[in-house]
């Protein structure tokens, strides 16, 4: 007698995992929407965290680092061509770690 192959049940992404990934590919959406559109108000949004006190800095470096980083970078006085390269390469990174796995 022949009996078809088993195969391991599938598991399931959380519900969660998507809504967080869903939220990482939003706020990424935003800034190259406001870098295109808007620049001045990613300036403005520079000013604003460092205009924090430096606790309320540091909890949203911690809480939003690669949006951080990210402004850092495009605040700077480098080469257009290194700030795109670096937000880039904090996008892919981030959008990649972000990205929804399967559950254990």
């Amino acid at each position: 007698m022949v009996t078809a192959p088993q195969h391991a049940p599938l598991k399931r992404v959380s519900n969660g995992s998507i809504v967080v990934f869903g939220a990482v590919v939003a706020l990424w959406a935003t800034f190259f929407a406001l870098a295109v559109a808007s620049p001045g108000t990613l300036h403005d949004a520079w000013a604003w965290l460092r205009g924090l006190p430096l606790v309320l800095e540091l909890v949203v470096w911690l809480l939003a680092f690669p949006w951080a980083i990210s402004l850092a970078v495009w605040e700077s006085s480098w080469a257009d061509w290194l700030q795109t390269t670096l937000i880039g390469a904090f996008t892919l990174f981030w959008t990649l770690a972000f990205f929804p796995r399967e559950g254990k």
